[in-house]
Parts: structure tokens; C-alpha cells; sequence
């Protein structure tokens, strides 16, 4: 029995040993790239030192796209990307077959495809001076009301709210600026939409970090560093916010 329970550890530990060599090898023989999270919430994604990350890319527009395809449940995606000039990798592609082009990130379909909006909304400030803003939803106003939008610092709606003085309402958070205007036209466009994971959807930040990282506005910049394999498997190793690693 004794020598039975040695073999056993020894087993477990040549096991272990070997999953942290792999996860080494990928490491170091992956090909990094860097991916936007979508703005949300922070006490919706970090708990202590534990985040639940969403990306820009989690949400996927086949219409602009060019992808016809229709996707079902735990369908197999794959997702090509391309650097963009801010350097980070955003979607230019989108399939059901392994593509040609060497960085691709391999998830599956969350949902079934879906019909989705995304809004196009113009208002004139006091000031005279139109200007265009693109929220994730904009329901339940009308032209000629009164709105505020609240913006991160790289100019991307946070939220809105109508104006009202009975219930006067403000935008929160770090580096956050508010613009307000009357609505002259709101656009609504509909697409087709998937929601994929791609199984970088956990990280864990060093012991101590969370608590800071939870504090962090929605104005933040938040990217996270994925190595690729050939698979298109991704493995996280590390999380920059406004450039700083975590």
C-alpha cells in the first residue's frame, strides 16, 4: 500500500510538472497579441483576485463581416484578426472553417446567431455644433428630447440618460466626460450577430491586485495579452490597464 501511495504522488506530480511545462512551451513559442475588453461594469467582472473578462471581439457583426453563415449553439468559430493602429487585434474575418492566415483565435458559438441593432444617434449641442454618437441600445427617446452621454476618455459611450430636472441624474466614474445636446436623428440599423467564447474568459491576477483592478473606472483602457497557438487556442499572460500589467 505504501509503495502503491509513493507511485501515486509521483504520478500526480509528474502530471503537474508536465501541464506547467506545457503551459511554459506555449508561453514561450505563442504568438502574443493583445485584446480589447469591452467596457462594462467593473463590480460586474472582478471579484477579489479572480476577473471575468468580455472582449470587443466576444460580440461578433457578421453583416459587416461579409459572413453569411449561420451559427447555432457550441458551433465551432473561427475568428481571423489583424493589428490595428492602436495595437491591439480586432475581427476582419469570421468562418466555420480553419482559415489560411497564421493568427486566428479558435471559440465556440455561445448562442445561436441572432438579429441585433446598433444605433447611430445626432444631437445638437448648445453650442450649435452637431455631433454623432454610437451607443449599444437607445430606446424609449424621440427627437427633440434632451440626452446626456457619459464618455471614457477615448471617446466611447459609457451610458446615457434623458435629461430631467425632477430626477437630475450625473455620469460617475474616473476620467469620465459627459456631452449633452438635443436629439436632431436617431439611426437604428439592424445585424446579424454572434456571441462567441473562446475560453479566455477567466484570469487570475496576482494576490492582493483584484481588490485595485476592481477599483478601476470604465474610462480605462483595459487589453489583455494572449499567446496563440496553431490551434488557435488562446492562454492568457497578462492584463494591461491605461498600459500598466497586471
Amino acid at each position: 500500500m505504501k509503495i502503491k501511495f509513493i507511485l501515486l504522488v509521483l504520478l500526480q506530480c509528474l502530471l503537474l510538472f508536465g501541464m506547467i511545462g506545457m503551459r511554459e512551451v506555449w508561453i514561450s513559442t505563442g504568438t502574443k497579441i493583445k485584446l480589447k475588453c469591452v467596457p462594462v461594469d467593473p463590480r460586474d467582472i472582478f471579484r477579489g483576485d479572480y476577473a471575468r473578462l468580455n472582449y470587443e471581439i466576444s460580440t461578433l457583426d457578421l453583416d459587416s463581416l461579409n459572413c453569411n453563415e449561420k451559427f447555432k449553439r457550441n458551433d465551432k468559430i473561427f475568428v481571423s484578426l489583424k493589428k490595428n493602429e492602436k495595437d491591439y487585434y480586432e475581427a476582419y474575418s469570421v468562418s466555420s472553417i480553419k482559415p489560411d492566415e497564421p493568427i486566428f483565435l479558435r471559440g465556440r458559438a455561445k448562442y445561436d446567431s441572432m438579429t441585433n441593432s446598433k444605433w447611430e444617434v445626432k444631437i445638437k449641442d448648445e453650442n450649435g455644433e452637431v455631433k454623432i454618437f454610437h451607443p449599444q441600445w437607445f430606446y424609449g427617446m424621440k427627437n427633440g428630447e434632451k440626452v446626456t452621454f457619459c464618455l471614457d476618455k477615448q471617446g466611447n459611450v459609457l451610458s446615457h440618460y434623458k435629461e430631467n430636472n425632477e430626477y437630475p441624474q450625473k455620469c460617475y466614474g474616473e476620467d469620465t466626460k459627459s456631452v449633452s445636446g438635443v436629439i436632431e436623428e436617431i439611426i437604428e440599423t439592424k445585424y446579424q450577430t454572434v456571441n462567441v467564447e473562446y475560453g479566455i474568459e477567466s484570469y487570475f491576477v496576482e494576490e492582493g491586485s483584484g481588490r485595485f483592478i476592481e477599483a478601476a473606472p470604465r474610462s480605462k483602457e483595459i487589453l489583455v495579452e494572449v499567446s496563440l497557438n496553431k490551434k488557435g487556442e488562446g492562454l492568457i499572460t497578462g492584463l494591461f490597464i491605461d498600459g500598466k500589467k497586471f
